[in-house]
This record gives C-alpha cells, sequence and structure tokens, in this order.
C-alpha cells in the first residue's frame, strides 16, 4: 500500500501561530481588565487612623469619670461612635458608651469628657480602652487604675 504523507505548509502553520496568540492574548487582557476594575481606586477608610493619647481617670462621690484624649492621625475626618472600658487579660467588656458621635477633623485632638463613667475601678489592675469610629477602625489603650 503506498500512502502518500504530506505535512502542513508553512504557510498555514504560521496563519495558525498568529491566531493562538491573538487568542491567548485577548483572553488574557479580558482578565487583567476585569481583576483591574473590581479593585477601588479609592479607599476612604484606610485613610481613616485614629490614636487614643492618654486616659485620664476622675473620681468624684458617684464613681469613676474616664475622659480618653483621641487623636486624629489619618487624612480623612473620623466620627467616633462608640468608647469601650474592657478587661485586657479577657478582652470581657466592663462598661461601654455607643451613642458617642463626635467627629474629629484631621490631626485634631479631641477630648471625651466621662466617655464612661462606672462605679467601681479595682486599684492596681490592668484596664483597656477602646475607641471605635463608624467606619470600624479603633485604637486601643491600656492603663493601670490608681
Amino acid at each position: 500500500m503506498n500512502m502518500m504523507r504530506r505535512g502542513v505548509s508553512p504557510i498555514v502553520a504560521t496563519v495558525l501561530l498568529i491566531i493562538i496568540a491573538v487568542a491567548a492574548g485577548v483572553l488574557i487582557w479580558v482578565w487583567l481588565h476585569g481583576f483591574a476594575s473590581k479593585n477601588p481606586t479609592v479607599q476612604p477608610v484606610l485613610n481613616e487612623k485614629i490614636r487614643i493619647d492618654s486616659v485620664q481617670i476622675n473620681y468624684n462621690s458617684k464613681g469613676y469619670n474616664v475622659t480618653v484624649f483621641v487623636r486624629n492621625i489619618g487624612g480623612v475626618t473620623a466620627n467616633i461612635t462608640a468608647v469601650y472600658l474592657y478587661d485586657p487579660a479577657t478582652g470581657t467588656v466592663i462598661k461601654s458608651n455607643t451613642s458617642v458621635g463626635v467627629t474629629i477633623a484631621p490631626g485634631q485632638v479631641i477630648e471625651l469628657y466621662k466617655a464612661i463613667t462606672l462605679a467601681k475601678l479595682t486599684s492596681g489592675y490592668e484596664y483597656g480602652v477602646k475607641v471605635v469610629t463608624k467606619d470600624g477602625v479603633t485604637a486601643t489603650y491600656t492603663f493601670i487604675a490608681p
């Protein structure tokens, strides 16, 4: 049996390689374009940063007042919504104030006077204060009760 073997001509092979390369390029472009469009260009939450500079404890006949000094170290205005007093050893919240509603401009320091009021603090015991913004950015500070 006499069979003739013939290959693909060089022109057809070159055209096929060009079509495959163009199709692969289009698929990669579509994938990268879809990936890039899903990432937001502006993320204001990442620009919001706060820090607790200090905590002041005052005692009066009704109990203890915890005053918190908060600094906005970010690039956007921060809206403080809550302050928590907690036990850092266990993470248990001792007292909270979720109706703060104070805004801080970038670079500004505010005094959250009587942010937390409570009847008793154990002298020499470590406590933590956590301040939370509307966007969920937090700052914590630990102190020893006087």
